[in-house]
Order: C-alpha cells, then sequence, then structure tokens
C-alpha cells in the first residue's frame, strides 16, 4: 500500500503530491480493514457443528420432527436477573428439508397456558434457513424467551415444535419410532425464582 502510493506520487507534479496520496493511503487502508472483515469472514463463517460438539451438550434427546429434522440435544441459559431464558436447540438434518418450517418455543404453566414463547427458523440466525441444510448438518439455534415480570415463582415447563409457517401445520414428532403428538415437552423445566 506504502509503495504503491509512492508510486502514484512519482507521477505527480512535486507542489500537489501530499493531498492526493493522503487520500490514497486512506482509502487502501479503508479497504484493507474493509475486506478482511465484511467480506472475508463472513464468506467462511461455519454455521454447521461438528458431531463431536453434542457430546457437551446439557441435555441430550433424540427425537424426530417430521421427515428432516432430529432435536439431538439442548441447553436452558437463565439471565442473572431472571428477565430472559435462552433455549439452544441442537438440529440436526435427516434428510434434506423441503421448507423452512420455524421452530416454536413455549414457556407454559402447570396448566399449559403459554406465558412466554419464541419462533423462528432453526438456522435464520446465522443466515443457513433450513432449505440451506444438507443432511446430517447440525445447528445451534437459540431461543431468547421474555420472562414477564408478572409470572408467579415455580416451575414451567418448555414445550418445543416445528410447523410450517405457510399453513400452520405442525410436523409430527416421533421418540423411539412412535409418535408423541406434534411437539414435545423438554424434560428440564425452567423454574421462576
Amino acid at each position: 500500500m506504502i509503495f504503491f502510493s509512492l508510486g502514484v506520487m512519482g507521477w505527480l507534479p512535486r507542489r500537489r503530491t501530499a493531498l492526493p496520496v493522503t487520500v490514497l493511503i486512506l482509502l487502501l487502508v479503508g479497504v484493507a480493514i474493509y475486506m478482511p472483515l465484511r467480506v472475508i469472514v463472513p464468506a467462511y463463517r461455519m454455521t454447521t457443528l461438528a458431531k463431536s460438539a453434542l457430546w457437551l451438550v446439557q441435555n441430550k434427546t433424540d427425537l424426530v420432527f417430521g421427515s428432516a429434522f432430529r432435536l439431538r440435544g439442548y441447553g436452558i441459559q437463565p439471565a442473572n436477573d431472571g428477565s430472559m431464558l435462552t433455549l439452544k436447540l441442537y438440529w440436526q438434518a435427516t434428510g434434506k428439508p423441503d421448507f423452512d418450517y420455524s421452530a416454536f418455543v413455549h414457556l407454559i404453566d402447570e396448566l399449559g397456558q403459554i406465558v412466554a414463547q419464541k419462533d423462528h427458523a432453526p438456522g435464520e440466525g446465522l443466515g443457513y434457513p433450513p432449505t440451506s441444510w444438507n443432511v446430517e448438518d447440525i445447528i445451534a439455534d437459540e431461543h431468547m424467551l421474555q420472562i414477564p415480570p408478572q409470572l408467579s415463582p415455580g416451575p414451567y415447563r418448555i414445550r418445543v415444535g416445528m410447523y410450517n409457517w405457510k399453513t400452520g401445520e405442525q410436523l409430527p414428532v416421533m421418540a423411539q419410532d412412535r409418535s408423541i403428538g406434534n411437539f414435545t415437552i423438554l424434560d428440564q423445566p425452567y423454574t421462576v425464582r
């Protein structure tokens, strides 16, 4: 960059070289900073996880949603102040998804009433929606639920499912080759303090 600028400086008349060369150097420095951060890094960002990442998952599951998704596990992380709950779902593609299905996460009370929820397509936040997945891809999908401040203390359950956002149709869920409905309730409850 510096040698290029000095070479350009040799073509310009001596009394008018300082400003154009300074502008050229600043422009090249800007390009040198922009390219790695905004072009190269996003192009090589890893969106899928290695299979070994599943060894470290807090809570392991083996649930099949429809014909293309397997829930391999999940992790629950409450915020220190109790205002937010982060649920990380680990999805694996068992087939090539034919649609960008959405995953729903419901925090429910003892009567099954929804007290907080979050829906989005797995991988959407990574720029890697389900129709981009290949068979065996593993995606960590974070759902952040805002906990209502007026919520009574006690245990709450987390309900998870997948659905076609155009039609509202939920995918069937299978556990050990038997149908358990069109959603699952995770084993680990969430306790509001």
